[in-house]
């Protein structure tokens, strides 16, 4: 089994682009900070490159390469970050009545779980706001970055009436609204909805008269006239429309997921209540989500050492581009992740007991704030052990290799001997095509 050596990381720190491009962007920086010139100023991202590889390999063997381009950014480098926690505080949500458990100390501790994980005293741009819904919505905390006052708020959930969905969504994003003069650039807002997904107040804008609601209530509190999910998800929609930035996340408990499906930007940004464990890793996964990477853009292009070659459609994610002779192959990635894995794979073509497995592998990108840097990777050495690399050349001898056996069998030359000794019959003179072989052997 071959062993992996890691590569400590390499201490590199983010070039910026040519000197002659520098010199243009200052002498245009004093005219006024253009677009233009924005995206081309230096990023005070870096990355930090990590290479994974076997210590050697034989020539002709497939060698798996992982390169992990990990970025880091000064500290509110992303821009500021503001959360709005929507928390459902009905009299239901206190007690479930079906189970008689009490959800609210199970809620609020589950908040203080999240606001611990976002660490706001060493994250002074991270803000945090609090709405309660039952009957009605409340704002309890405006966005704070502090730690004690938020943690107060959320001592403060209450638990009584019913629960109106549909206009608490649009109260949490008028926090974030709020928030939003003198915030600066590359600000980022996040909604965390935690609810039972029903939106079950009785609607007063039904059509039904009141006497046959009322009836209807007497007979079946379950088919009680209410505004139901279709109110909740057109809100959501129009707020979304309105605020395309927004991200929108929830916490089931005791989830109805119909409309918590609608309202979730997208499924990874759900979690549950009921599964502690799973929780944290969630709350994890949209704390990684809310830090944001801190790239918009990276570019990797890595030039295949002079002993080895790119094994085609190895490269993981899909490359952009590929040399056709193996020589060169680049990714484009958007959106990326705070950590970013690429794996490859090449082919030694002839044997080098310190072969480069590169000679060249550089990552440029662009940060979230439109800086650039650029970072010449350091390539690793390999060893490469036995002759030149198999070739292809021997495939088309494979098959005329299998014509002399068939001659050599006896089957054509014991035909002959036995025809004269059978009688003789009518039948027409045709041709037996043997197996593999290209002869046509005549029957006498």
């Amino acid at each position: 089994m071959r062993r992996l050596t890691s590569l400590s990381p390499v201490p590199l720190a983010a070039a910026i682009t040519a000197a002659a491009i520098g010199a243009l962007l200052w002498a245009g920086l004093a005219a006024g900070p253009t677009a233009a010139h924005r995206l081309l100023a230096p990023s005070p991202c870096t990355l930090t490159p990590t290479f994974e590889h076997p210590a050697g390999a034989a020539v002709g063997e497939d060698v798996p390469l992982t390169l992990t381009l990990k970025a880091g950014c000064p500290a509110g480098a992303y821009g500021p970050l503001h959360i709005a926690l929507l928390v459902e505080a009905s009299e239901a949500f206190a007690r479930n009545p079906d189970t008689g458990e009490h959800l609210r100390g199970d809620v609020q501790t589950s908040i203080k779980s999240l606001i611990e994980r976002l660490d706001l005293p060493n994250n002074p741009w991270i803000r945090i706001g609090l709405v309660q819904y039952n009957d009605r919505s409340q704002r309890l905390c405006d966005l704070t970055n502090d730690k004690e006052e938020i943690l107060d708020c959320v001592d403060g959930l209450s638990a009584k009436g019913e629960t109106r969905l549909d206009t608490a969504l649009k109260e949490a994003v008028n926090v974030l609204k709020r928030g939003r003069p003198g915030a600066g650039s590359g600000l980022r807002e996040f909604v965390v909805l935690y609810s039972d997904g029903a939106n079950d107040y009785t609607d007063p804008r039904t059509s039904q008269p009141l006497e046959v609601a009322a009836a209807l209530a007497a007979l079946n509190p379950a088919q009680q006239p209410t505004a139901g999910c279709d109110s909740v998800i057109k809100e959501a929609d129009a707020l979304k429309v309105e605020n395309p930035d927004v991200i929108w996340s929830a916490v089931c408990v005791k989830c109805e997921l119909a409309c918590i499906r609608r309202i979730a930007s997208t499924q990874q940004f759900i979690g549950d209540i009921a599964n502690p464990d799973r929780l944290y890793n969630y709350y994890d996964q949209l704390a990684n989500a809310m830090g944001a990477s801190p790239l918009a853009q990276l570019a990797v292009t890595a030039t295949i050492g002079a002993d080895l070659e790119y094994v085609a459609e190895s490269g993981s994610p899909p490359p952009a581009e590929a040399a056709p002779d193996g020589s060169r192959v680049a990714w484009k990635l958007l959106r990326t992740r705070e950590s970013e894995r690429i794996r490859l794979k090449v082919r030694g073509v002839r044997a080098n007991p310190a072969a480069a497995l590169c000679t060249a592998f550089t990552a440029t990108f662009i940060d979230n704030r439109a800086g650039t840097g650029t970072v010449q990777i350091e390539c690793p050495m390999i060893a490469l052990s036995g002759g030149a690399r198999p070739t292809n050349t021997t495939r088309p001898t494979d098959s005329p290799s299998a014509t002399p056996e068939v001659q050599d069998t006896p089957v054509p030359t014991e035909r002959p001997t036995v025809a004269p000794t059978e009688p003789p019959t009518d039948t027409p003179r045709s041709g037996v095509y043997l197996p593999v072989s290209f002869h046509t052997w005549p029957v006498r």
